[in-house]
């Protein structure tokens, strides 16, 4: 966002935004409008996608503890949505706000005080450089989490969904091949991920006592032992 506030002629491209549109960064995946495009997060469906394993791993899980980081725009962008899938599996969310590294501790045990089975993390700026942090956190009070990144899963993490890293980084290329070539940002739509990878990490899944449906383990692109 500070990029974009700088100029309004030197192309923009982003390369991991959430929810772009909602977060302002252009006025519409489709037509960007600006100098701005880029890669999206998210597509539709992917969130209720990592709700619907956490649902196939955790059947009898009703209230999962997210931490929210107000500051994170595309988060604030989505948060209404999310609830949404939430509400569509029969769970219930116990959203924690977060807003400084100090916090994180305290917030992951809060969702184990309020009765959360298990605890979902989306990345940002806050959350990623105190994965450790939060995934020791989260074992401590044996809350199963959920991520959306090999860094976090590495981290102690139970299962991660996401984008796959290789094809973003081609589809990025692509993009600025196409500007150096001629191309227009404010033509350009944003692209959303294709290509998703399912990583379980059964280390972590060993140590909360779970055992991970053969179902999922067949589906995985890569598993931790």
């Amino acid at each position: 966002m500070a990029a974009k506030n700088a100029t309004s002629s030197i192309p923009i491209v982003f390369t991991s935004a959430g929810e772009p549109a909602g977060a302002g960064l252009v006025a519409s995946l489709a037509r960007p409008g600006s100098n701005v495009t880029g890669l999206s997060l998210m597509s539709q469906g992917t969130d209720a996608k990592r709700l619907s394993l956490l649902r196939e791993l955790l059947p009898s899980a009703q209230r999962i503890g997210e931490l929210f980081d107000p500051a994170n725009p595309f988060v604030r962008a989505t948060r209404d949505e999310y609830e949404q899938v939430y509400q569509s599996l029969a769970m219930r969310p116990i959203f924690i706000e977060v807003t400084a590294a100090g916090e994180l501790e305290n917030a992951v045990a809060e969702v184990a005080r309020r009765g959360g089975q298990a605890l979902v993390v989306r990345s940002g700026l806050l959350f990623y450089p105190n994965r450790v942090t939060i995934m020791s956190a989260a074992l401590r009070h044996a809350l199963p989490t959920f991520v959306g990144g090999r860094p976090y899963l590495d981290a102690g993490a139970l299962l991660s969904y996401s984008p796959d890293p290789t094809d973003q980084t081609r589809r990025f290329v692509a993009i600025i091949d196409k500007i150096l070539r001629g191309s227009k940002p404010a033509d350009l739509p944003v692209e959303q991920p294709t290509k998703f990878l399912l990583e379980i990490n059964l280390k972590t899944a060993k140590a909360l006592g779970l055992t991970i449906p053969q179902s999922v383990l067949l589906r995985a692109d890569d598993v931790i032992q």
